[in-house]
């Protein structure tokens, strides 16, 4: 991911050292904090979802989430007759 932020967000007419220097400080600066919350959220879902139960509802609810975030591409491609 930073190879292809450093290629997407870097140009060679600058100081690329700098450019790429920038690039890896806005990662650590960002990626750590939510690579943590990442990992509590993961340790505090792990107490949770030892119920069978309540693991067969987080399975359908993030189930159901994931068909409902694409409604609104599909959507878009019916309205432009690509699909």
């Amino acid at each position: 991911m930073a190879i292809g932020a450093v290629v997407t967000f870097a140009s060679a007419s600058g100081n690329y050292f700098l450019q790429v220097i920038t690039i890896a400080v806005a990662f650590i600066l960002f990626g750590v904090p939510c690579t943590g919350l990442w990992l509590l959220f993961g340790a505090s879902l792990k107490n949770l979802l030892s119920n069978p139960v309540r693991r067969r509802t987080f399975n359908v609810v993030m189930a159901l989430l994931l068909v409902a975030s694409l409604v609104p591409t599909m959507h878009e491609l019916y309205v432009q007759r690509i699909i």
